[in-house]
């Protein structure tokens, strides 16, 4: 939804840029949200969402985003770094067999 299309409730608008947030910190750790909403049948990601909306460090994840590009994971800071982490580990391809490689 563009922005000029928002409607101009405060809560919504909080909502909206920590949603921003959170779909901004998988792209730049290269989280394919497909396979990340699978694990745990959908609550591991819920759960992180959630997370996400009730935190109080909105402007430490938005300086780590702007200083991000080619950083590793978020700190411990981060309310979801361990959601992040098991994504990575999650969403990981796996590697091909020496069997598959010679074929």
């Amino acid at each position: 939804m563009p922005r000029s299309q928002l409607p101009s409730w405060p809560i919504f608008r909080r909502v909206w840029r920590r949603a921003e947030l959170f779909e901004r910190a998988a792209a730049e750790l290269e989280i394919d949200m497909l396979k990340a909403a699978r694990i745990d049948g959908g609550t591991a990601i819920m759960s992180a969402r959630d997370r996400c909306f009730s935190c109080a460090r909105t402007p430490d994840c938005r300086d780590w985003l702007e200083a991000s590009e080619g950083l590793p994971l978020p700190t411990e800071l981060c309310a979801n770094s361990a959601f992040f982490r098991r994504c990575l580990e999650a969403c990981r391809p796996v590697a091909a067999t020496a069997d598959e490689m010679s074929d």
